[in-house]
């Protein structure tokens, strides 16, 4: 992993956020030498204009990549600063421009409200091939000139059986499953497809730079400024939806000979177990040199995290290695990445032939294996605070000298 380097761009609208995942991040700094971390900022929307540093207290810092977007910009105005929001969005063009043209090989996303294992990431990117895309992935479809998804599931085939349910996607002609009253006239869906969720994805910078130049990245750019006014005559819950994951995922469903890795199967996330973790529960053994990323961690708890994490991939640890197997040949079907299902022509086992775009090969790969470890229990008894709204949230964030 010496020759490993990595890029990390963490979506951020919140300075206590960002304070305590330097804290997170300085306390793995053994593993920080071929890591870069840029916070991608935005301007904090009710900021007066004549505010000290634009209303941001670490702009200016060496890890924060300004960028001239307002931090909150949701298609209705009224959205929560980061997730489901036209923010998100923003900041995933500029960081994608900006991390295609960088040294490091390895390009990640992560959102603020993400504990990350540094060692572990890194063990993964080194396993990755060539021109890859890499998280946990789901599926969905997409109306491009809205940047709207209409549907989601966790697998093309399963959503495809669900036209007209409350979880639909397209249908075979190309026309939007009305199902919310959303649908305008000249609206074209495109999908299923697959997308990585956004709290941890990865790609390598070959993947990102077919991304921009043989894709719709740009074009898609270019619409994006008049989504709010699009999105004016939309149900509520259409108006809510801006994803940053889809809009990625429609890009790279465009790639030719893309390496879909998954770096964990959905089932074990929907779990909470394994090392991806959604909404931490204490009752669910956790070991730091399982962990990977924890979304919906307690941020009280994060200094135990890093100790756990620190503890784990020391001595003989940190040798460890991961694995990622691919098909040997490029492929218009992907495959579906839980254990034991048979689907598609012929009852090859995750062939999934009706992907967007499916003219394009591509090739799914198995889920990454990381080597087994001695156990090193992460302990957290806290539970992620569900519901209490970003700003009250903000206050549990403790305070943490970098």
């Amino acid at each position: 992993m010496a020759n490993t380097s990595l890029l990390l761009g963490v979506l951020s609208g919140s300075y206590p956020r960002r304070r305590l995942l330097r804290c997170s991040y300085s306390a793995q700094r053994a593993h920080m030498a071929h890591v870069r971390v840029l916070f991608l900022v935005g301007r904090p929307r009710n900021a007066s204009l004549n505010a000290p540093r634009g209303g941001v207290p670490d702009l200016g810092a060496h890890d924060v990549m300004a960028l001239p977007v307002s931090d909150g910009s949701a298609a209705e105005g009224s959205a929560p600063p980061m997730s489901g929001s036209l923010t998100a969005l923003l900041k995933v063009f500029f960081f994608l421009q900006f991390a295609a043209n960088q040294p490091e090989r390895h390009i990640v996303k992560a959102d603020d409200d993400t504990f990350v294992s540094v060692p572990a990431l890194l063990a993964y990117a080194d396993a990755m091939p060539p021109r890859y895309f890499a998280g946990v992935f789901e599926s969905s479809s997409w109306i491009p000139s809205r940047a709207v998804m209409i549907g989601w599931g966790m697998h093309p085939e399963w959503t495809k059986r669900t036209h007209g349910h409350r979880y639909h996607n397209c249908t075979r002609d190309g026309s939007v499953p009305d199902t919310y009253g959303d649908y305008q006239p000249g609206d074209v869906c495109t999908g299923p497809f697959w997308f990585a969720k956004g709290p941890l994805r990865m790609l390598d910078r070959e993947a990102a730079r077919a991304l921009l130049f043989e894709t719709s990245f740009f074009s898609d750019f270019a619409k994006i400024a008049s989504v709010p006014a699009r999105h004016a005559k939309l149900s509520n819950r259409a108006r809510r939806i801006v994803s940053e994951d889809a809009q990625m995922g429609y890009w790279a469903s465009q790639v030719p000979r893309l390496n879909y890795v998954p770096l964990q199967t959905t089932k074990f996330v929907n779990n909470v177990k394994g090392a991806w973790r959604e909404a931490w529960d204490p009752k669910v053994a956790a070991f730091g040199g399982d962990v990977l990323a924890l979304h919906r961690f307690p941020y009280t708890c994060h200094a135990a995290a890093a100790s756990a994490v620190v503890a784990a991939w020391s001595g003989g640890g940190g040798s460890r290695r991961a694995t990622a197997h691919c098909p040997s040949s490029n492929t218009a079907c992907g495959r579906d990445p839980r254990p034991g299902r048979t689907l598609g022509p012929g009852g090859v086992r995750g062939c999934v032939a009706s992907l967007a775009h499916p003219g394009v090969p591509r090739r799914m790969c198995e889920p990454v294996v990381l080597a087994p470890t001695a156990a090193r229990a992460l302990v957290c008894n806290e539970t992620w605070k569900v519901g209490r709204g970003y700003r009250r949230i903000a206050q549990d964030i403790p305070a943490c000298a970098v």
